[in-house]
């Protein structure tokens, strides 16, 4: 849900990150989204690879250091420079790292399903039922909040905060699982064998 989240914020509040905090010329409104997505047709293509090499987890890991690289850039990137140059490096690592963690996640997902495949459904069906709740609602309250207009950086400090926020507690729920796992491997591997034959 965490990753949904993260790429589902990230493409709804930067072009309004754009257009109030930066402050940016029209044509970046629709120039930095696209930035974003050719980023995460990249990273798409390199996915497979990368989850040969490393495995699932430490893909998804991969990604959430490319997102969080974009949110905290986006929280300290002031400047010309910055807003004609910088902004689209910024918005190809929330790209990339959208597009890693979501496709990850879903193999991750998979992998939880297992042998189980005649619940598969019910449990996409579900993820997917909480995924759009939690966004529209994420989104509701980022905008019921919004009330100060003269605040230019609240879009800048959603963009940080929440969807860095999401994306962090995704990484520390791969690595909660991570660990839990290797922990019943380790427990699984020390239980002795009673079925030899004396």
């Amino acid at each position: 849900m965490s990753s949904r989240l993260f790429v589902n914020l990230s493409q709804v509040f930067i072009p309004l990150y754009l257009h109030e905090t930066l402050d940016t010329v029209a044509s970046s409104l629709a120039l930095v989204p696209l930035v974003m997505f050719i980023g995460s047709l990249v990273a798409s293509l390199f996915i497979e690879w990368i989850n040969r090499q490393l495995g699932r987890k430490l893909t998804y890991i991969l990604g959430t250091i490319f997102g969080l690289i974009g949110c905290i850039w986006i929280k300290f990137g002031y400047g010309e420079n910055y807003t004609n140059y910088c902004v689209y490096l910024v918005a190809l690592f929330i790209g990339a790292g959208g597009s890693i963690v979501l496709v990850t996640s879903l193999g991750i997902t998979t992998d939880f399903i297992g042998e189980d495949t005649h619940n598969g459904a019910f449990v996409y069906g579900v993820m997917s039922f909480i995924d759009k709740l939690a966004n529209g609602i994420a989104v509701v309250v980022i905008q019921y909040l919004h009330n100060d207009i003269s605040n230019i950086y609240y879009y800048r400090d959603v963009l940080t905060y929440v969807c860095g926020g999401s994306i962090v507690l995704g990484g520390v729920a791969v690595i909660a699982c991570f660990c839990n796992s290797r922990r019943s491997i380790i427990v699984y591997e020390s239980i002795p064998n009673d079925n030899t034959i004396n």
